[in-house]
């Protein structure tokens, strides 16, 4: 029986509309969190038996990945419009504890005052950026050449419009793009990815997906 793990069965969503059966894949997820729960990718990977490049900027966030994905390519650094050092703020929460997904570069101000009401503290961390198009294009050369990346799940709390920015150029822009978008609005997404060549497909809960012009999917 197949297992699901994304949240509301995301990854689910995403394998019934556009990657039915389709192995030997390459995803990323960026936001990767421990990459069990809630994980958009960790089907694609044990299922179907995708390659799966997880980003995660978190170090608390970042150490229990490496514990769950072995048998994935995990990188410790955020994904930006630039090369920097960035503070990462981990947000931990009063029941959760440290393993709570709300860190970010850039939490919003509503996003931040959600977090303080529910009485989170933020535990600050010097975080590595770079861009999509510098790691991505760098690893799929060293390691997949003659391949393509079919997903690009991004979840990353309000840091998102870096991130697309930092994929102009890309040699290996994504077939189809998940992004979450309330943090930073749906217009500003959709018209950044239509001047990549995007085309908008669908809302679903929480994140807006996207098809490359030039896939066939």
């Amino acid at each position: 029986m197949e297992k699901f793990y994304g949240q509301l069965e995301q990854d689910k969503f995403i394998y019934d509309r556009y990657f039915k059966n389709y192995n030997k894949g390459i995803s990323i997820e960026c936001g990767a969190f421990d990459g069990v729960m809630e994980s958009s990718t960790y089907f694609f990977e044990e299922t179907l038996g995708w390659v799966t490049i997880n980003i995660e900027a978190s170090p608390p966030i970042f150490d229990m990945l490496e514990t769950n994905r072995k048998n994935s390519i995990n990188i410790n650094k955020g994904l930006s419009d630039q090369n920097n050092m960035l503070i990462f703020e981990h947000a931990i929460h009063p029941n959760h504890g440290v393993k709570f997904g709300n860190g970010s570069f850039n939490h919003k101000t509503s996003h931040r005052q959600i977090l303080v009401s529910e009485n989170c503290k933020f535990e600050k961390h010097s975080v590595e950026t770079t861009t999509y198009k510098e790691l991505i294009d760098t690893l799929m050369e060293d390691k997949f050449p003659k391949q393509e990346v079919d997903l690009f799940v991004l979840d990353v709390e309000g840091f998102e419009i870096e991130a697309i920015k930092g994929m102009v150029g890309s040699k290996y822009l994504p077939k189809i793009m998940c992004v979450e978008y309330p943090h930073v609005g749906l217009e500003n997404i959709k018209n950044l990815l239509t001047n990549m060549d995007y085309k908008f497909d669908i809302l679903k809960d929480n994140n807006a997906y996207f098809i490359k012009n030039d896939t066939n999917i």
